[in-house]
Order: structure tokens, then sequence, then C-alpha cells
């Protein structure tokens, strides 16, 4: 009786064993204030890194190429617009005589936000959508072997 609940054990053991290491290969990812932190074995990943990561996988290489084509995106239109919002209220201030409507750099600013923030948002929407279907893929690969 002690060798055959020994043995059951010692085959439980291994089984659960062979089942976590799956689990290794997940990505996490955590909320933060900006957004969210992406990690794999405790290594935090950028936009670069998942998209090397997640080659194999066609649906989420198309979510993280997306996403990582919209976060260049709206850094260079919010780097812009942030640009232009101060160009604009120095200019108001300076009263110059080069500029004859001072706002007008101002306002392009808060459109070059306006754009920018979206897609910013956007990104995250798509690269959280990709690492969901790489964690999901992967688990019923691993699974299924």
């Amino acid at each position: 009786m002690k060798k055959v609940l020994f043995a059951i054990l010692t085959l439980s053991f291994l089984i659960s064993k062979t089942y976590s290491q799956s689990s290794t290969d997940t990505i996490t990812y955590t909320k933060t204030f900006t957004g969210y932190k992406y990690t794999l074995k405790g290594i935090r990943l950028s936009l670069k890194d998942m998209k090397s990561i997640m080659g194999n996988d066609p649906i989420a290489f198309n979510y993280i190429k997306r996403a990582k084509r919209q976060s260049v995106w709206s850094y260079i239109l919010c780097f812009s617009g942030g640009y232009c919002i101060g160009f604009g209220i120095t200019s108001t201030t300076d009263k110059s005589k080069y500029q004859e409507q001072p706002g007008q750099d101002f306002l392009g600013g808060l459109m070059y936000l306006s754009v920018g923030i979206p897609l910013a948002i956007s990104s995250e929407r798509n690269a959280l959508k990709a690492v969901q279907y790489y964690n999901l893929h992967k688990r019923n690969v691993n699974y299924n072997l």
C-alpha cells in the first residue's frame, strides 16, 4: 500500500512539473500608471522585444506590429504637439513682430496631441491583445502535446 501511494505521489509530482514548465513561456503584464509593464521570466520587455518573440504566431505578430507602428507615430505627434504648445505659449508672451497670429502654434499643438494621445491608447490596447493571444495560443499548444 505504501509503494502504491508513493508511486501515485511521485507520478502526480512529475506530471505537475511538466505542466508548470509551460507557464514560464507566458508573458505577464501588470497595470501601471502609464500603461502596462510586460515581463517574460522576470525580464522587462519592450515592443521591439515582443515583436521578435511573437514572430512565430502570425495573429499576435500582426497585433504587436500594429502596436509598434502606432506607438512610434504617437511619440512623434505628442512630441511635436508639446513643442508647438510650448512655442505657442512663449510666442504669445514674447509680443514679437514676426508672428501675426500667435495662437496658431498653440492650437496646432493641441491638434497634434488630440491625434497622438488616442494613438498611444490604441497602441497599448493592441499590445495587450497581442500578449493575451500569444499566451492563450502558447498555453493551448503546450497542453495539447
